[in-house]
């Protein structure tokens, strides 16, 4: 349905005051906008060729048609315009920019479209020699001069941290890596922190750059993660393997291996999605997951094969077995040459819209072969080092913090277990629940080195990060109970959604999603006083246990939607 533009009373244009030549180069832009937005037609219809302004009232009612499409338009629709040939042309899309860097008052979302913008502008006005070359501060100054004249030769001290964050993310050794620290929120608090310095000439050139180099960064680490699913599938199928546990993933318990490869091969990135929003962001994590059940398969196959290669006394295929395994390529020679076969385009489609075609080749990368003990009742995940933001977990068993004092607990007897307890986790309270996840964690202390961590109350399994678990276990204070609570809160609805599915329980369903709901506003009134007090590692965490809890919301109320139409 078309939106209708209302200019309101406003009877000059406050943005830009462009000549002819100028107006017509930026049209084009404008009329691709409208017809992706279904907004209504401007003063020139498609197929109308515009003449000249014959008067100022001309010229002003076109320039106000310019400001109001502006306003209409939100950064997610930019996400996507930006894929298409509309804005392939270096003049129109320079005065596009300068446009909305002139807008008098900027809000939020004038900062993000500013954000998507100088990237794209720099993509399409950079050889292809710099492209796909390490990239230098005066390098990207060079190409906005265009757009911004001189700039001074070094970054701003409020964008230092951005190359701190960037180091970082190119250390990472895949996707999980880089999610699991933050990095993309910690560059976002960047610059929102930054105010008004955001649109200052030297830190656009520092914020292009950060943007190109992370976003280049996190296609290269999506393709290794896509290479070593396929690397892994022909591994678990020349095992003799047919189907995986791949519950973590959204997959059943015995996924065909068959239909995990038809996933693996029509994978696609979600282009239309605005990448704030929880939901954009859970296909990501589902190839993560993936990853990390297929590369647990794995090493459950070689813990169960190795004392069958030990006991047939062949001291030399061991110690060879022992040298492959150390190895990053893994103990069989068909996935390293798959690895380094790959080809680098796998899959085109990327996050970004806005980079080249064909990105720098991915770093080689191949799943992890880990020694791991026998078959356990319930499997840990795959070894994938990941430092973390929050305090560390120990290695060697911790001193734990006292309990969680359980507030209006019923009295429970001293032999009550943990598996009880779980068994009506439908009706106890938050603070019991709290309870129960500590005992879970005791327990079973995380290794060292490893992102994530799986619970299981009921039959829910609930992936914990290790910032997540940190709270729990190592950490105190007012930022722990912050995340306990966040936990607490998905626990509560995963566990819900699997009462709903064996019990068609839809009242306990009702209660989660109302507590979880009623908690995301003091969560995120809190990240923003940890914003304000640049706590910033705290409030990445925070934010990101928040952003899983608002998409299991999400999907929750969309499946209830479902059946309810039914």
């Amino acid at each position: 349905m078309a939106t209708t533009l209302n200019s309101g009373k406003q009877t000059t244009s406050p943005i830009v005051s462009h000549a002819w030549d100028e107006f017509i180069r930026v049209l084009p832009i404008y009329q691709a906008l409208i017809r992706q937005c279904e907004l209504p037609d401007g003063p020139y219809p498609a197929g109308r060729k515009p003449s000249p302004w014959p008067d100022k009232k001309t010229r002003e009612r076109d320039l106000l048609w310019l400001d109001e499409v502006d306003r209409q338009v939100q950064p997610v629709h930019l996400r996507r315009f930006l894929t298409t040939p509309d804005v392939a042309r270096e003049e129109g899309l320079r005065i596009f920019v300068r446009r909305h860097l002139s807008r008098p008052e900027k809000y939020a979302t004038d900062r993000d479209k500013v954000d998507l913008l100088i990237v794209q502008y720099f993509i399409l006005s950079a050889p292809q020699d710099l492209i796909v070359s390490s990239i230098e501060f005066a390098d990207v100054a060079r190409i906005f001069q265009p757009l911004l004249g001189e700039v001074q030769a070094k970054p701003l001290e409020c964008c230092v941290s951005l190359d701190r964050i960037l180091k970082t993310a190119q250390q990472s050794s895949c996707l999980r890596d880089l999610v699991e620290q933050g990095l993309m929120q910690q560059g976002h608090i960047v610059k929102e922190t930054a105010g008004k310095t955001f649109y200052d000439p030297a830190a656009l050139v520092s914020i292009c750059r950060f943007n190109f180099l992370f976003r280049r960064t996190f296609i290269q680490l999506l393709h290794a993660d896509l290479r070593a699913v396929g690397v892994a599938l022909n591994d678990l199928e020349r095992r003799g393997l047919k189907a995986v546990d791949c519950r973590t993933a959204g997959f059943s318990e015995t996924e065909p291996l068959d239909k995990l490869r038809l996933f693996h091969k029509n994978w696609k990135v979600p282009f239309e999605s605005d990448y704030k929003q929880g939901a954009s962001f859970r296909v990501y994590e589902q190839l993560m997951c993936l990853r990390e059940d297929l590369e647990e398969a794995l090493g459950v196959m070689r813990s169960v094969s190795r004392p069958d290669s030990a006991a047939s006394g062949a001291q030399d295929t061991e110690t060879k077995t022992s040298e492959q395994s150390a190895s990053p390529g893994g103990p069989d020679p068909a996935p390293r040459s798959e690895v380094q076969s790959a080809p680098q385009s796998a899959p085109q489609s990327a996050p970004l819209g806005t980079l080249p075609a064909t990105p720098p080749a991915a770093p080689e990368f191949a799943p992890p072969v880990a020694a791991q003990p026998a078959l356990q009742p319930e499997p840990k995940r795959g070894p994938i080092p990941t430092p973390f933001i929050a305090p560390p977990v120990a290695a060697s068993p911790v001193m734990p913090l006292p309990k969680p004092p359980a507030v209006n607990a019923a009295p429970r007897t001293a032999n009550s277990s943990l598996e009880q307890k779980a068994g009506n986790v439908g009706a106890v309270d938050v603070e019991n629940l709290e309870e129960i996840i500590w005992e879970q964690l005791i327990a079973t202390p995380p290794v060292r080195g490893r992102s994530m961590t799986t619970i299981t109350v009921e039959d829910a399994r609930i992936l914990l990060s290790a910032w997540e678990v940190a709270a729990f276990i190592s950490a105190s204070g007012q930022d722990s109970e912050d995340l306990r609570r966040v936990i607490v809160a998905r626990v509560m609805l995963s566990t819900a959604m699997e009462r709903r599915k064996r019990l068609l329980d839809f009242k306990t369903l009702h209660r989660a999603v109302t507590h979880a709901r009623k908690e995301v506003p003091r969560f995120q009134e809190r990240i923003d006083q940890l914003k304000r007090t640049q706590k910033t590692d705290s409030a990445v965490n925070l934010a990101m246990s928040v952003k899983r809890l608002l998409s299991l919301i999400e999907e929750t109320e969309q499946l209830t939607a479902q059946e309810q139409k039914r």
